[in-house]
């Protein structure tokens, strides 16, 4: 077996020289740090539970919606406004983004929080949550942050799920489920409409949602994602390892171009 160097006088010593307050503190200082995340785990299932509702009720009119357009691609822009109601919610936007301010049905692009030049084109549900100024209460992992949720389905001639976009979408029968993007930062410029080949680069990369990502805290040296705690949740998809991504590239290879 190799050794580490260390032995039991190493240990004595080291507690020796370790001031006694310190030694005594510590246990009162795990403790804390464990209440304080319970705290920020309470607080965070309880604004979710509020805001599951509004998000499965768009969820399932987006899908609704889409099962019933033809074309697909002509789905209109939906905004929905709940600044005046009790959930943590301020708003959720959802249809095809468009990179032009024409009368074309999708929405304008900068009427998004976190979409970026690789989801141009693409049928997106953005939800934002309200921030602390709105409501005090709010959990600081969610407030003023966004969320995309992607909807996938199967194209006629395939079995593999793949994102709705204008050029698939009239081929596409169904929204199968949603792929949650939890962003911290979003391309700014780059290629446009190439969505999972699209790169971009670190100078094109603007900051959002405060550069943290919604219902993630630090914890020492560990990231913890909160939406593990709701495995029945709309929300639970962001739970998922390629959720936490900037660029869509990131989620199904190692390197993006």
């Amino acid at each position: 077996m190799q050794k580490t160097g260390y032995t039991i006088e190493h240990l004595f010593l080291v507690i020796q020289k370790t001031p006694l307050h310190l030694i005594f503190l510590a246990p009162c200082l795990s403790w804390a740090l464990d209440t304080g995340i319970l705290s920020v785990n309470n607080r965070f299932s309880e604004d979710l539970a509020s805001a599951e509702p509004a998000l499965t009720a768009a969820l399932d009119n987006m899908q609704t919606s889409y099962a019933a357009a033809d074309p697909a691609s002509n789905i209109s822009c939906v905004e929905i406004d709940y600044s005046n109601s009790q959930t943590p919610i301020a708003s959720i936007v959802y249809g095809f983004v468009q990179n032009t301010s024409s009368s074309d049905p999708g929405c304008y692009y900068n009427k998004f929080q976190t979409v970026g030049n690789d989801n141009f084109g693409m049928f997106v549900l953005e939800v934002t949550f309200k921030t602390q100024a709105q409501t005090s209460s709010l959990s600081s992992t969610l407030a003023g942050k966004s969320l995309l949720f992607l909807p996938y389905g199967k194209d006629n001639s395939s079995l593999v799920p793949q994102f709705i976009t204008t050029s698939n979408a009239n081929s596409t029968n169904r929204i199968l489920d949603f792929a949650c993007v939890n962003k911290k930062a979003r391309c700014s410029n780059g290629s446009q409409n190439q969505h999972s080949s699209a790169g971009c680069s670190s100078s094109s990369k603007q900051t959002v949602n405060q550069g943290t990502r919604a219902g993630v805290i630090h914890s020492q040296a560990n990231s913890i994602n909160l939406f593990h705690q709701a495995p029945e949740s709309a929300f639970y998809s962001c739970s998922q390892a390629n959720a936490s991504t900037d660029m869509l590239c990131e989620m199904s290879a190692t390197s993006c171009p």
